[in-house]
């Protein structure tokens, strides 16, 4: 994918600024004195002293082994060795890797700084005091024969690009107190297969954009403490390793704590969600409430259920000595569904059609009650108004007949599915692949930042469009596959609909026009610059690198936008070769390990805007041009 490349230029460019900066830390490193065959540089106490390099350029050639003792004496002073400064035993100015293997840090030392083990790329164990409190930026950095890591207890954070490129590294264990996790810290380590976390409180980690980048979190497997493994499930981010094991012993504070999975929660009358408690120690016993049974109700097992529109709140205590508690924001709305029942009694019929009408007479509809107005839906089709179009919408559904458009409100945010009639066509450039579909809908835009937010309450963990940081309507991006789908879930449970991404042969469908295709070679038009956001090569021609806000080219035949273009879209299907045999509905391959993505980018050349054009990534790739729409 083109975008790809932009972005590890990107990455590249942060690391040569971070080796300028680390050049001139090289120079300051002098020693003090050498014992052992190791330097150190004494501290402004006079009383202890840091490991340091021996040669800027061909640093410790000859050393296997590097047993770091807790002190050492010089001219009749002892000296308690306490830190391993910037670069100390680097490998990246020689020419050949330095030779060491192996690395045995004394508990006395408490701090090991900024690229400390650059490159050392035949280093294949480390084992840490238990005193190591911080650990440096790019501390081992390339250190490509590193296989496992077992980070000290008394760690609190974990900085970006510590573990870069530590391509054999199998499995890392992560203790209870970090407290964050910074960009790219174990970037590229895509054989890491097991991740050891002690955090008993996920949620209270700081997680900094994606710090397992390029980790194919499908095959690797989270081990975290037992009675943790539903609130991993449940928080933002882990939940993105697909196999997550609950079989590491539980540390827990002196002190009790709850946290629940979510802090609000805006549904519509009569739908449940379930609230997960997650509390230390977990096996405490736990008591239910809310502030207004009238708009929401709790059981003892966090299930709550919206009886009517207004605000709840939603109350934990646990039993411990301290009673901690934790709540929950409830609010209810009104039917997120525009589905046609405009009196609300849970069926579409001749009554419906007398209460848009008595609406558009200014009747109030067929109840005398003055709350009936407020709480009617008689605009169904969502476009602001209500007129004989709402008429006709209610009797074509008593028909049967499929709508044009289907209008779900999700937080005061209108999701527009457009209908596709079914149909066979010709799939792929050049495959002579013949493949028929069944009627469905497809989102008639890309999923927004609107429309995310409304859903999940925040941006993805690696969201931004600094061009355009305040557009609502820009299409979300920077979202994984396994992210969509969490999306995806919430997104259901909020309107009771069966959304899902669109499976490719009906994202190609979708943007070739269906069975009204004019046979265009973009979405739309055979002119790009009709209907898509691309890149021209000529870079003056391409005054903002970020996506555009949707729906502002031409649309398609279908009237969807955007499919060239703007930003690349994940679709369900395992990526595979085409078969060339006949298919009716093909959903792709069985398995595999790569999802499909369509459309092209802002970040692409024209040619890669094709509506045949094919990509694929891991389920946990993501980049700020890619994102998704909706299908159903």
């Amino acid at each position: 994918m083109k975008t790809s490349n932009h972005t590890q230029l990107s990455r590249h460019a942060c690391l040569v600024l971070m080796i300028v900066m680390t050049v001139l830390t090289c120079f300051s490193n002098s020693y003090d004195f050498i014992v052992d065959g190791l330097a150190y540089k004494k501290h402004a106490d006079g009383q202890t002293v840091g490991v340091t390099s021996l040669d800027i350029f061909n640093n410790y050639p000859n050393l296997l082994e590097a047993n770091i003792p807790e002190a050492v004496t010089y001219n009749g002073m002892t000296y308690t060795v306490t830190a391993i400064e910037s670069l100390a035993f680097s490998g990246w100015v020689s020419h050949n890797p330095i030779p060491l293997t192996k690395v045995v840090i004394p508990n006395t030392v408490t701090r090991i700084s900024d690229d400390a083990f650059l490159k050392c790329q035949n280093l294949k164990t480390v084992t840490f005091g238990d005193n190591v409190e911080s650990i440096g930026s790019s501390a081992f950095y390339q250190c490509s024969s590193l296989e496992s890591i077992e980070l000290p207890i008394k760690l609190t954070k974990i900085e970006g690009n510590t573990f870069w490129g530590c391509s054999s590294l199998k499995s890392v264990t992560i203790g209870k107190n970090i407290e964050s996790i910074g960009v790219n810290a174990f970037y590229s380590c895509h054989n890491l297969l097991d991740i050891y976390t002690h955090l008993m409180n996920p949620i209270a980690t700081t997680i900094i954009h994606d710090p397992f980048y390029g980790v194919r979190q499908s095959l690797c497997s989270l081990h975290v403490p037992l009675g943790t493994k539903e609130f991993y499930e449940s928080c933002e981010y882990w939940n993105s390793f697909a196999n997550i094991v609950e079989d590491l012993v539980a540390d827990y504070d002196s002190h009790g704590w709850i946290h629940l999975n979510v802090s609000n929660v805006s549904t519509f009358p009569g739908r449940t969600h379930q609230l997960t408690a997650f509390s230390n120690p977990y096996d405490m016993d736990l008591s239910w409430s809310s502030s207004d049974e009238s708009v929401a109700t709790v059981d003892e097992n966090g299930i709550v259920k919206s009886v009517a529109t207004g605000d709840a709140v939603i109350t934990v205590i646990g039993n411990a000595s301290n009673n901690p508690t934790a709540t929950c924001q409830v609010t209810v709305k009104n039917t997120g569904n525009m589905n046609d029942d405009a009196n609300g009694d849970g069926q579409v019929d001749i009554s419906d059609v007398n209460q848009v009408i008595n609406m558009m007479l200014g009747k109030g509809g067929i109840s005398s009650d003055s709350t009936q107005e407020g709480t009617c839906s008689c605009d169904v089709t969502g476009d602001g108004r209500v007129d004989i179009s709402d008429v006709n919408q209610v009797i074509n559904t008593m028909l049967g007949k499929p709508k044009p458009i289907l209008r779900c409100m999700v937080n005061d945010v209108v999701i527009n599915m457009i209908h596709v009639d079914g149909g066979t066509f010709t799939m792929g450039q050049n495959a002579n692949k013949q493949v028929t579909l069944s009627s469905y809908y497809i989102g008639q835009t890309e999923v927004t930042k609107e429309l995310w937010v409304a859903v999940m309450g925040g941006t993805p963990p690696n969201y931004s469009n600094p061009d355009y940081p305040n557009n609502d309507k820009v299409p979300i991006s920077s979202v994984d596959w396994d992210l969509c789908q969490t999306f995806i879930a919430e997104l259901n449970e909020l309107t009771g609909l069966n959304f899902r991404l669109p499976t490719e042969a009906e994202w190609e469908y979708a943007a070739r026009g269906g069975n009204k295709s004019q046979g265009y070679i973009y979405s739309g038009s055979n002119n790009i610059n009709d209907v898509a956001w691309y890149s021209k090569p000529n870079p003056n021609d391409n005054p903002f690198v970020a996506p555009r806000p949707v729906a502002l080219k031409k649309a398609n035949e279908l009237d969807l936008y955007d499919m060239s273009g703007n930003v690349s879209e994940w679709c369900q299907d395992w990526f595979g070769s085409y078969s060339s045999d006949e298919e009716t509905n093909p959903t792709g391959p069985d398995s595999g390990e790569y999802r499909v993505i369509r459309g092209g980018s802002i970040f692409d050349y024209a040619d890669y805007c094709l509506i045949t054009t094919r990509d694929s990534g891991l389920p946990s790739f993501s980049i700020k041009c890619l994102g998704f729409r909706l299908a159903m």
